[in-house]
């Protein structure tokens, strides 16, 4: 198992959700890498650290808006056994949706005005959340009202997120979930559900979309605008 391989692994060993070949796969290579044991080691003392830390209330009107939109969301959501790997559920409540499952390579088009750089504010957290900064090496927990900006990571342990986007999406990631923004454009941001899973509303555009990518590049989709919940392991 690679470096990067082993990396992404970290959080779900750490949390002792990782079993099998993959964690058999991480354990020889942790024994032979002394940077990634190091990297165990800060996210261990990292999440040891966040357990210590109180769970703030969350806002009640927010929290049962959002618990009301999921609520809509699960009705539609499939009954078939999904499969093991990959995008587990990908649910369609409203408006209209672009799904394409493929390699990552698919040319978006750019509509070109300067606009304001895509971003997420948190709303609300319960539990606990913590935030990696891009270019930083160490976790800080994640409070409501703070930014997350293009490279940097959310991971919730114990808790959940809510946050509203600087072009009104609003996300809600569940725990035991990472999340990363790929890209700032406005008009085409991207978002990387590392694992886990989320809920989502994303707002109607005239142009433009919102992409979810998977970390292996086994799959996307472009949103337009409507309310879902995405689910990869």
């Amino acid at each position: 198992m690679s470096c990067a391989a082993t990396l992404k692994h970290l959080p779900a060993m750490v949390l002792g959700d990782l079993e099998g070949a993959d964690r058999d796969a991480a354990v020889a290579h942790l024994r032979d890498c002394a940077s990634c044991r190091s990297e165990r080691a800060r996210l261990e003392s990292v999440l040891s650290a966040a357990k210590r830390l109180p769970a703030p209330e969350p806002s009640g009107s927010r929290r049962e808006r959002v618990v009301a939109a999921m609520a809509a969301a699960a009705e539609d959501a499939p009954q078939a056994e999904a499969p093991r790997r990959g995008w587990l559920r990908f649910t369609m409540a409203a408006a209209v949706l672009l799904a394409v499952f493929g390699t990552w390579g698919v040319a978006t088009g750019r509509f070109g005005l300067a606009a304001p750089a895509f971003e997420l504010v948190a709303e609300d957290v319960a539990g606990e959340a913590l935030v990696l900064r891009a270019g930083g090496s160490a976790w800080e927990p994640l409070v409501p009202g703070a930014p997350v900006r293009m490279g940097d990571r959310v991971l919730t342990n114990g808790g959940r997120a809510w946050f509203r986007s600087t072009a009104d999406d609003r996300i809600v990631l569940a725990d035991a979930s990472q999340i990363m923004i790929n890209r700032q454009d406005i008009a085409h941001p991207s978002l990387m559900l590392v694992y886990g899973e989320l809920w989502a509303e994303i707002t109607p555009r005239t142009t433009g979309h919102v992409r979810f990518e998977s970390p292996e590049g086994d799959g996307f989709a472009e949103v337009l605008g409507t309310r879902f919940h995405l689910e990869y392991r």
